[in-house]
């Protein structure tokens, strides 16, 4: 384990992580395979781990969008597509630079 979270920890990290963004999966507000790297990743990272980088792949994708808003007003582009980016990208940034700061922190 990257970051020495003991089984147990780990195993409740994947399986809390995977029915809460179930949810979200559900809704449609993402996809199968988003849900289901968030919850492989939760497996490293455990529930604090996961929270946080939830919290930051929230914020880079709230950047992302706004980004590509004021993209294609300045180009009067047309949106072709419902999800632009998988939201796994921005997991897997946010991701490492939390094991980036957690290994720093040891």
């Amino acid at each position: 384990m990257p970051l020495h979270i003991g089984w147990a920890d780990a195993l409740s990290a994947c399986a809390a992580t995977f029915v809460f963004l179930l949810l979200f999966y559900a809704a449609g507000l993402m996809g199968a395979a988003d849900v289901k790297f968030a919850a492989a990743l939760a497996l490293w990272l455990g529930l604090e781990g996961m929270l946080w980088t939830w919290i930051g792949a929230s914020l880079l994708a709230a950047v992302h969008s706004i980004g590509l808003m004021q993209m294609r007003r300045w180009t009067g582009a047309v949106r072709q597509r419902r999800r632009e980016v998988p939201y796994a990208a921005h997991l897997a940034t946010a991701a490492l630079a939390w094991m980036a700061w957690a290994s720093a922190a040891r």
